[in-house]
């Protein structure tokens, strides 16, 4: 495979069947890539991170401890599983969205991407659930 070829987190590459992974096994399968360091950060959820006050450990405390929104829904442009948790952290309501990479090994080595996060108003995060 020449360097070109080889896929890159949250850009599109070969299509992988994946069954839609359940909400019991999707905080785990998020949090298994938190513990391995097999996370991306994305250039707008830096972005969103800077202006928000709101950091990595806080979207790691957030799947921890957030709900898992229904539906998960499949990407097929990157080729992932987007996925949204919403809950508190430090006394503030938030929305994350996460990528899961398609191209990885879900139960052993699982990539994520973290796409974005948006803070929301106690009303908004009632509805998100």
């Amino acid at each position: 495979m020449e360097h070109s070829e080889i896929p890159k987190p949250g850009l599109p590459s070969a299509k992988v069947n994946h069954a839609v992974p359940s909400i019991e096994n999707t905080r785990d399968v998020v949090l298994r890539a938190f513990e391995i360091g097999r996370v991306t950060v994305s250039e707008h959820f830096d972005d969103r991170c800077q202006f928000r006050n709101f950091s990595t450990l806080d979207a790691q405390e957030l799947v921890e401890c957030g709900d898992v929104k229904k539906p998960i829904v499949y990407d097929p442009e990157y080729n992932s599983f987007k996925i949204e948790f919403c809950g508190k952290v430090d006394n503030r309501w938030w929305k994350l969205v996460v990528g899961v990479d398609c191209m990885s090994d879900f139960c052993q080595l699982p990539r994520i991407i973290l796409i974005t996060v948006h803070r929301l108003t106690y009303k908004r995060a009632r509805k998100k659930k």
